[in-house]
């Protein structure tokens, strides 16, 4: 009997509901044919005060089954007002809620931290579980004390009771309110929705249980929880378009909406998500909503749509992406419904696989032109959900069968044995090749005849700054003054003075005395650049190397590095032809330093953080400290050398034979290219396995016809299809096994100033504006070799005769070039 009165009771207060004056038409309250639990946590006593946004009355936690284990109420617990007590546990515990129906239940989570004497709940870490099977909340924390978060699942229960268990991560768990309810069983769909990525993700979505990220009314004002029958709360669309949106506002009355069965219903979206939409211009610029979301997981997006813009009914026919690939082509509202004002929606699931480039995972709707040049197209509302796995989903991807453990343990002993082997044997390679080492020739003809024997023999004195010079420009190294650090030693901005009225700015690296590098790496790095000026070489102003001090002086590159305007940072983005351009210009540093030189000079640390910009974005090459110079002839077109650079950007034939060449630095630049391209790191072992190094990874991608998928999403719609094709080709190219595969600097500036030029013949449209299912079916020409005429070779080489800033003609720059490639 009691029971049965508390359950009324609870039906009872799931009516209680006082709407707001505000101009939205009313939905009718749902009441659920089983329990409908409300919970005011740790309180003795219902809220009959609530907060403005939610007039329902929430019951207190001691009249339904109590948490096990230990648990404190704090702040006034015979308060009326919702949030104003909180249940805290310090052990597991757990609250259980008896169902008459074994069918998808919403489970909403409150969480707002009071602060007493005895407890600080904003410093609570925990996880929240439920029925054992479905992991809610890992690791989670509710740090602001003036909001109160709300977490909201769709949980597929089998069993007439469900559990939802607390953890403390640090001896600390709270909550503050819980509703548990039967959903109506229109909100399910009968069937699993269609896939958009990847095409094996089979099982059955509703099976599983979801957490809302996402509501959101398109196009419309916020709808409070008083105006939804389900007590949702649906957010604006502003913060999510994409800038510069030219999308129609448009409404009607919210009376003339005509829920039918078969489509929509109140509880699957209130009138006043359909009674407003977005609707595409006249511009045909399509209409793109962008959300972060958490990365491998999956994600369900329900799309709502009510034709509200129209005066028949098959006027519109439109794309829908997800990610920028189609998931429904071609669509028509009118097919789904008899009449206008009719609201439905669609389901369609997707993994999340698109990393912005400040390391977040995006998911990005579109709608946009179809090809039966229809009108237009619409968007009502939006909801995404993320798939919480249960505990078969884990076991089937996470957790490795009692057979693969051993395996794994012996396999990883195996590794070891053979990793310290091979160790062994580089380590007698070394020695055997360190007499090779010591002779380092310079960068030009002169210098380059000599040995490197001692500082005051083979350094370049002219370019010798005082330390009292150094100290005076860099304030005695004030670490206010430092602008980044590497494995040489920090990096400061500095105003060297001459003594007169000239002033020149100046970026001074001061070697650490825990430095990974030292004196070969300082000695080499002013032997290099001292001899040598190009518009694209970072240039060494000057050197200190006085009390046990190494310091060099460069030119101050003001922009930063090329790494920094990618990801990882909070610099603007760059365009994609900028990107082009710098990527262009380094390549040609790189082609002057293979060829324009008596000897040429391989790099041997090119990554996109050694690519520095100027003011104007004039991309350089920069950090000379490993680099290694090489005969003309055959037989020297190599160096023997141990394994030095940076671990992502290594060329595999060099790890593999320790012989350096030129095609080294090409494959190096190649990663360099799909770092501009994709804007993420190298390697990231957060990642999964197929996804850790950036090369494997874009590769495979453009294998498949798809490199658009791995592009920048700040790029998106404005990469020229044709250009995106020349430079992934380039790229491909540059990171061939074999390093006879691979092209010349010369090669990668020719066919980057291909990609370019374009870029820049013809506006870039958006790939989900083509008719076709991606931009990469479209025709497009193969890449031309280099320089087809010798008209186009002069040309071009008058270019670097420029950049070199040397007195040689184009001519002679031209003799030069055919020589050293055996023409």
């Amino acid at each position: 009997m009691e029971q049965v009165q508390l359950q009324l009771q609870f039906k009872v207060a799931a009516a209680l509901v006082f709407f707001s004056i505000l101009p939205f038409k009313s939905s009718s309250p749902y009441t659920p044919p089983d329990p409908y639990y409300l919970l005011n946590c740790g309180s003795s006593a219902p809220s009959t005060n609530p907060s403005s946004d939610d007039n329902r009355a929430f019951l207190p936690d001691t009249q339904v089954s109590p948490p096990t284990g230990k648990h404190i109420s704090v702040g006034d617990t015979t308060s009326s007002t919702l949030y104003a007590a909180a249940m805290v546990f310090t052990d597991t515990s757990s609250y259980e809620f008896d169902i008459n129906r074994t069918k998808t239940h919403m489970v909403r989570l409150h969480f707002r931290p009071l602060t007493t004497a005895k407890y600080d709940l904003s410093a609570a870490v925990f996880n929240v579980s439920a029925n054992d099977e479905f992991n809610l909340l890992s690791n989670f924390s509710a740090t602001n004390t003036t909001t109160t978060v709300k977490k909201e699942y769709f949980i597929n229960v089998g069993d007439e009771k469900i559990r939802i268990c607390f953890t403390p991560i640090n001896e600390l768990a709270f909550v503050s309110a819980i509703e548990v309810f039967s959903i109506p069983d229109d909100i399910i769909q009968s069937s699993n929705p269609s896939v958009v990525w990847p095409s094996e993700l089979k099982f059955s979505v509703w099976s599983q249980a979801l957490e809302t990220l996402y509501r959101i009314n398109v196009g419309g004002s916020l709808v409070t929880p008083s105006n939804d029958s389900m007590w949702r709360t649906w957010n604006p669309d502003n913060d999510y378009l994409a800038s510069g949106d030219k999308s129609n506002l448009m409404n009607l009355s919210a009376n003339s909406i005509k829920y039918d069965s078969g489509g929509s219903t109140e509880e699957i979206a209130p009138y006043n998500v359909y009674d407003t939409c977005r609707s595409m211009s006249s511009s045909n610029s399509n209409i793109t909503w962008t959300f972060e979301v958490s990365g491998h997981a999956t994600h369900l997006i329900r799309l709502h749509f009510c034709d509200i813009t129209q005066s028949t009914l098959h006027e519109l026919s439109f794309n829908v992406y997800i990610n920028d690939q189609i998931a429904f082509q071609d669509f028509k509202p009118g097919d789904s419904v008899d009449q206008l004002a009719t609201p439905f929606y669609k389901d369609c699931t997707t993994d999340s696989r698109r990393l912005s480039s400040r390391g977040k995972w995006l998911i990005r709707v579109s709608i946009g032109r179809g090809s039966m040049n229809g009108i237009g197209g619409i968007l009502n509302g939006l909801e995404i959900f993320k798939l919480v796995p249960g505990s078969e989903q884990h076991k089937r991807y996470k957790k490795p069968s009692g057979l693969i453990v051993p395996c794994i343990v012996v396999g990883g002993f195996s590794l070891l044995s053979a990793a310290a082997l091979l160790l062994f044997l580089l380590y007698r390679r070394r020695n055997r090749l360190k007499s090779k080492e010591s002779a380092i020739p310079a960068a030009n003809s002169d210098v380059s005849q000599r040995t490197v024997r001692s500082v005051t023999t083979n350094m370049n004195l002219e370019l010798h700054i005082t330390l009292s010079q150094i100290k005076s420009a860099t304030k005695n190294f004030d670490e206010s003054l430092v602008i980044g650090a590497g494995g040489f030693g920090k990096v400061y901005k500095g105003v060297l003075r001459d003594g007169g009225a000239t002033r020149t700015r100046v970026a001074i690296k001061r070697a650490s005395q825990r430095s990974r590098q030292g004196f070969p790496e300082f000695e080499t790095e002013i032997h290099v650049l001292s001899g040598i000026r190009h518009r694209h070489l970072v240039s060494l102003i000057g050197y200190c190397q006085e009390h046990s001090e190494m310091i060099l002086v460069y030119e101050f590159m003001s922009k930063g590095t090329l790494r920094d305007h990618l990801y990882n940072s909070d610099l603007p983005s760059l365009s994609w032809k900028k990107r082009l351009e710098i990527c262009i210009g380094s390549a040609r540093g790189l082609h002057y330093l293979h060829s324009g030189l008596a000897h040429p000079i391989i790099h041997r640390d090119v990554k996109s953080s050694n690519i520095l910009l100027d003011d104007d974005f004039t991309g350089k090459v920069s950090d000379f400290g490993l680099s290694r110079v090489v005969g003309r002839s055959v037989s020297e077109s190599h160096v023997s050398t141990g394994v030095k650079g940076s671990f992502g950007y290594f060329d595999p034939e060099y790890v593999r034979t320790q012989q350096l060449t030129t095609k080294s630095d090409v494959y190096s630049f190649g990663v360099v290219l799909l770092e501009a391209l994709c804007a993420r790191p190298v390697i990231e072992m957060d990642l999964p396995s197929e996804e850790i190094n950036l090369a494997d990874w874009a590769m495979s991608w453009h294998k498949q016809g798809l490199l658009w998928q791995t592009i920048d999403p700040r790029l998106v719609g404005e990469i020229n299809p044709n250009s995106l094709r020349v430079f992934g080709q380039v790229a491909e190219k540059c990171l061939e096994e074999c390093g006879a595969d691979r092209p010349t600097m010369a090669d990668v500036v020719w066919n980057l100033e291909y990609a370019l030029q374009l870029q820049e013949t013809e506006m870039a449209r958006e790939p989900y504006e083509d008719s076709t299912g991606c931009a990469t079916e479209l025709p497009l020409p193969p890449v031309i070799g280099r320089w087809p005429s010798i008209s186009n070779v002069v040309t071009i080489n008058s270019s670097v005769a420029r950049d070199t800033e040397s007195e040689n003609t184009a001519s002679q720059v031209f003799s030069q070039f055919m020589t050293s490639e055996g023409r």
